[in-house]
């Protein structure tokens, strides 16, 4: 009969009394148009009759949860459809009503269903609900854009507190499911390019349309943690961790384009507070699953951890790398794009290969260590660059000095690792020196020789022969030192 109600399309007038006064005025809802108020006159009836008749066979049943879900559900689905067929789904303050007096009654029928003669958890549970749901369809009526998702977030803390009294099952799942469609309506919206986000910055649409479903997850997640921690306390954790992160990247685009979220343009300044922001997000994440035991929040930070990476490698040292791509980093030095793109992330990589070696695994400290390497030669053989050119790297003529340089700088950072290894005692904090010595020294030898000239080249021969023969002094000293035995004296 319902489902009849649901696909029933009135065309034109009812020959009937009602449908007559209607036409008159004397029953006209408000906001319904006339070809529509028989049918929304029916619909209500029909919901009277399912709320009421459920609520009072109460006593009289044994499954009284369903009952009481189908008497809370049907009202509710009812007002949608009208509301959908007589606004097409445009804002109205009368409907808003109507489902807020329809919240009311629910919460009254939840209420008394404490009583003896028709309560059960299932019955106050399943009336709980719906009137949370009400009240949120409610909002959604009143409210446009983003504001049903973040009216069913918020439905989810209610959940969650009723939850907390009540312990029913069934409401876990019911807050799984809404914070499915919650994160996939997030997730994958296409909607977004028509919301009026405006153009300032942080304090924009975005935070009701992404950080307030994010917070109503977190919240719920933690609530719902106190009584069990199962499957929707993780799936919950691992919502809000997504939309965060969403909301934290997309509030970075909307900045750096001056507004428009919908820019295309994506250039080196974003990507590299993008790839930083990840990398912070990350540490934070596994930090804070580690604290508190939260194995879906060191997972999240791993995850977002290996994105950062390949984001950094892709799109910042491969094919957006300035030394390529005519990108004006900055002219100040230290102070400019150079610095935010590859020094502070190799803050982060380095710190993620210690913490990695710390617990055992080798393999992602290898993998962060040599991040960490390869961005600490890559700041600084392009900070010298920009000293040399200034804040437009490709192009010019490279002189002399600046070739050295480039020498020097590699085979100081060669030595300060390998220095590094003695007090750290890390057999591959060394080969990480010695690589880069050894690619200091093979630049020295293969084409400094040949490109420098004069003062510049023999000081480049005296100070690569000096650090080899240093090398070699700290490896026989400290790597290899000489065994100490004494032979045994011959019997006489």
């Amino acid at each position: 009969m319902v489902l009849t109600l649901l696909l029933w399309v009135p065309i034109g007038a009812i020959p009937f009394e009602l449908s007559d006064a209607a036409s008159r005025g004397a029953l006209s809802p408000p906001g319904v148009p006339s070809e529509l108020q028989f049918y929304t006159w029916v619909l209500a009836l029909f919901a009277l009759a399912y709320a009421g008749g459920g609520y009072w066979a109460l006593p009289e049943v044994s499954n009284r949860g369903l009952w009481a879900s189908v008497s809370g559900t049907v009202p509710i689905v009812l007002l949608a459809v009208v509301y959908w067929r007589s606004t097409a789904m445009e804002t109205s303050m009368e409907w808003g009503l109507v489902a807020g007096l329809v919240a009311g009654l629910l919460a009254y029928a939840a209420s008394t269903c404490r009583a003896h003669e028709r309560g059960s958890d299932g019955a106050v549970g399943a009336y709980a609900t719906a009137a949370l749901a009400a009240l949120s369809l409610g909002l959604a009526m009143v409210l446009r854009d983003a504001w049903l998702t973040a009216s069913l977030s918020l439905l989810l803390v209610g959940i969650a507190w009723i939850n907390a009294s009540l312990a029913l099952p069934l409401l876990r799942w019911v807050a799984l499911l809404i914070a499915g469609i919650v994160t996939l309506r997030l997730t994958f919206n296409p909607a977004l390019m028509s919301y009026d986000i405006s153009i300032t910055p942080i304090f924009n649409f975005l935070i009701y349309a992404y950080a307030l479903p994010a917070a109503a997850m977190a919240v719920t997640a933690t609530w719902m943690r106190r009584h069990k921690d199962d499957l929707v306390v993780q799936c919950l954790e691992a919502g809000a961790a997504l939309l965060f992160t969403l909301f934290v990247s997309l509030e970075i685009h909307h900045w750096i384009s001056g507004g428009d979220l919908f820019s295309e343009r994506y250039e080196f300044g974003e990507r590299a507070i993008q790839t930083l922001t990840w990398l912070a997000l990350s540490f934070f994440y596994y930090r804070l699953g580690q604290r508190h035991g939260r194995s879906v929040l060191t997972y999240a930070g791993e995850i977002l951890r290996w994105l950062g990476l390949a984001h950094l490698l892709l799109a910042q040292l491969l094919f957006g790398n300035p030394l390529f791509v005519p990108t004006f980093v900055g002219d100040l030095f230290f102070f400019n794009l150079l610095t935010l793109a590859y020094l502070a992330p190799a803050l982060f990589t380095g710190l993620y290969s210690i913490t990695a070696k710390e617990r055992g695994d080798r393999q992602t400290s290898l993998w962060f260590g040599g991040a960490t390497l390869g961005l600490l030669l890559t700041f600084a053989t392009l900070q010298i660059r920009q000293v040399f050119q200034g804040g437009m790297l490709p192009g010019g003529t490279t002189s002399d000095m600046e070739w050295y340089v480039y020498s020097i700088v590699w085979l100081l950072i060669g030595l300060g690792i390998f220095a590094l290894s003695f007090y750290r005692g890390g057999r591959d904090l060394r080969l990480a020196g010695m690589v880069v010595i050894t690619l200091a020294t093979t630049k020295g030898f293969l084409f400094d020789m040949a490109a420098l000239t004069g003062f510049l080249r023999a000081i480049s021969f005296i100070g690569f022969g000096g650090a080899l023969i240093g090398i070699g002094l700290l490896y026989q000293r400290f790597v290899f030192p000489p065994k100490s035995s004494s032979a045994p004296e011959e019997a006489q």
